[in-house]
């Protein structure tokens, strides 16, 4: 066998580039391979061995081991075993688990086929059926395939009607499988039956066990909660809010008002909310309404109120943050007035986050410059400064106004956070009588998932520019910003300096440098009144003026 041998470095990086193999799925009867010209995912096995294991079980191959390089595609996996990112891009869910394979026949699992049970009056019946066959002096078939019998024709066929009679009554006692038994069937009528009343007494003692277990599950859960801080801890643990989230609950209230509040909480009565209480509500709605939920779960649902009630309580009647009850009110005032000629106002809601300078000051009642989100809370160095101001303003559609309707003063909000104040902003829109047809914002990644978890599906493929307002079910159309979209298409074009069309031609940023050069050399201008100013934008990203 003659061996090579690189002599140089270059036939050493040719060996290398020949070893190297093309990455393709490793499912069976899957020829799909990694492309440049086709796009598509590939998924490596998992390093956690339980979900390894599990990749491994689904994918059934015989003797197969799996390396750091085994890849799966994602024809293998459904449409529920993808989720949205922050950025908006698919990915793969972290307990998904290949289902999609197209098996051979010696690898498909054959269906398993459930012994049939028989009763005692059953066996009975086989027992008299196999004395009459033994009556019956049936002979075997013997070699030459003629049936021989001792008895007469007549005796025959009576003793056959037997046999098919009993065969029809075996069948009829099959035993059919049961369905559930809840407490709620028992009947009066059931005592009288051994069977019913003992099936009953073992649902009763079931759901006893069921309801004890319960209920020394949440008294942990409670003995584990000891003070307003090891709740918040708790909530951090169980990761429904986040570290600087739990930071904010902690200080919003002082020491001597927590232990009120925690021993308000333990009471489980909630006649009337002390101001303490609704700020904490207030708070943890606004982080995550996920969270809120839990605490009212584990406290019960008469200790914090609905979340209607929260926005209800949003509404001011200055100018601090939170819903505008003047603005409402005069939203109101308007439709009642349009009513009465016969008109329906229909508006669009609109929500812009904007950047606003850090400062904090003495109004000479308050600290103001904190993040404020419609609530009095108690001011404190550990409670970030705000940065940025979310602000929706309302624009009718058949009419010549326009309000804003509330403002908030947040540090950074997510997603949750922004859909939360929709929802909010639709409810008290809803009790105005204004019909609200759509939503406007820019093209931020958190507005994008935040139009997902309202309902929307603004990515590919699947597209759904709209959701369903659950107060009326009527469609909300979700409408992006166009100067933010053509500014951001700019800066795109600007950065990587290529585009494609829709017929997969070159849009180049070089292009637009020479026609700049070419004026500047000639002393001509085009009508397109481009200038050296429109390429230097770096320094001018917010004016739209030099993107169109």
């Amino acid at each position: 066998m003659n061996i090579f041998m690189p002599d140089s470095l270059q036939e050493l990086f040719l060996c290398d580039i020949c070893l190297k193999m093309v990455e393709s799925c490793s499912a069976v009867n899957c020829c799909n391979r990694r492309r440049k010209d086709v796009k598509m995912k590939f998924h490596r096995i998992p390093r956690d061995p339980n979900m390894r294991k599990l990749w491994l079980h689904a994918i059934r191959r015989e003797n197969f081991t799996a390396s750091t390089t085994t890849v799966i595609c994602e024809k293998h996996f459904t449409l529920e075993d993808y989720e949205v990112s922050v950025h908006g891009n698919k990915v793969l869910k972290k307990v998904a688990v290949p289902s999609v394979f197209d098996f051979p026949a010696h690898l498909k699992k054959e269906p398993s086929h459930r012994r049939v049970l028989k009763r005692k009056h059953e066996e009975s019946n086989s027992k008299a059926t196999e004395h009459t066959l033994a009556i019956a002096e049936v002979v075997e078939e013997p070699e030459n395939g003629n049936i021989l019998a001792a008895a007469g024709p007549s005796n025959l066929t009576q003793k056959l009607g037997f046999l098919e009679s009993s065969e029809r009554s075996n069948i009829c006692n099959l035993r059919v499988r049961r369905s559930p038994v809840y407490f709620g069937d028992f009947e009066i009528s059931d005592l009288n039956n051994v069977q019913h009343r003992k099936r009953f007494w073992k649902t009763v003692h079931k759901y006893k066990k069921i309801n004890k277990y319960n209920q020394c599950k949440i008294r942990r859960q409670r003995n584990k909660i000891k003070s307003l801080n090891s709740l918040v801890d708790e909530l951090l643990k169980e990761k429904r809010i986040s570290a600087a989230q739990s930071i904010v609950l902690k200080e919003s209230l002082p020491e001597t008002q927590k232990q009120l509040l925690f021993r308000q909480l333990k009471k489980g009565k909630s006649n009337k909310y002390s101001p303490e209480l609704r700020c904490f509500a207030l708070t943890l709605n606004f982080y995550s309404s996920s969270a809120y939920n839990y605490v009212r779960k584990i406290f019960g649902k008469n200790v914090l109120p609905h979340p209607h009630t929260l926005s209800k309580w949003y509404s001011v009647l200055d100018r601090t943050p939170g819903y505008s009850a003047e603005a409402l009110r005069a939203i109101k005032i308007k439709v009642d007035v349009d009513k009465q000629k016969g008109k329906q106002l229909v508006g669009a809601l609109m929500m812009e986050e904007m950047y606003i300078r850090q400062h904090v000051h003495w109004t000479g009642s308050r600290l103001v410059g904190y993040i404020n989100i419609g609530v009095a809370m108690q001011s404190s160095e550990e409670i970030p400064k705000t940065k940025k101001a979310l602000v929706f303003m309302v624009v009718c559609i058949n009419s010549r106004w326009k309000v804003p309707i509330a403002y908030f003063l947040v540090e950074s909000s997510s997603a949750e956070e922004k859909a939360t104040f929709v929802r909010g902003c639709l409810l008290q829109l809803e009790s105005t009588g204004m019909l609200i047809k759509s939503l406007t914002f820019d093209g931020d990644a958190y507005n994008i998932l935040m139009a997902n978890l309202l309902g929307a599906n603004l990515t590919f493929p699947g597209t759904k520019p709209f959701f369903i307002n659950s107060l009326n079910n009527e469609k909300i159309h979700i409408i992006l910003d166009a100067c933010h979209m053509i500014k951001l298409v700019r800066n795109t074009l600007g950065d990587y300096g290529v585009l494609k069309d829709g017929g997969g031609k070159d849009i180049r940023w070089e292009y637009f440098k020479r026609l700049v050069n070419l004026q500047e050399d000639t002393g001509l201008q085009c009508a397109t009144k481009l200038r050296r100013r429109y390429l230097n934008y770096y320094k001018e990203k917010m004016r739209v003026k030099l993107a169109v």
